[in-house]
């Protein structure tokens, strides 16, 4: 049985939704990269530093998640 109209329609922008939370989360990820990037050396192996790219590792896990359930959404429509 396919999914109707109204159903699928709201997967769309449920998806739509999605796809802004990971741009969104794409840009901070890309901000706080380029803050610890810019930090000496020897700050960037500081427990500071260390931290910061922690916060890069988990922001980048999060937009992987955050597209897999894009495409099991998508394949949920059809």
């Amino acid at each position: 049985t396919q999914m109707n109209n109204a159903r699928r329609a709201k997967l769309e922008l449920l998806n739509d939704r999605i796809q802004n939370i990971v741009e969104e989360l794409q840009e901070i990820c890309d901000e706080e990269q380029g803050a610890h990037d810019g930090l000496p050396d020897s700050l960037q192996s500081s427990a500071k530093g260390e931290t910061m790219q922690n916060n890069v590792d988990c922001m980048e896990e999060a937009i992987d998640l955050l597209n897999n359930a894009q495409e099991t959404i998508t394949n949920a429509k059809e």
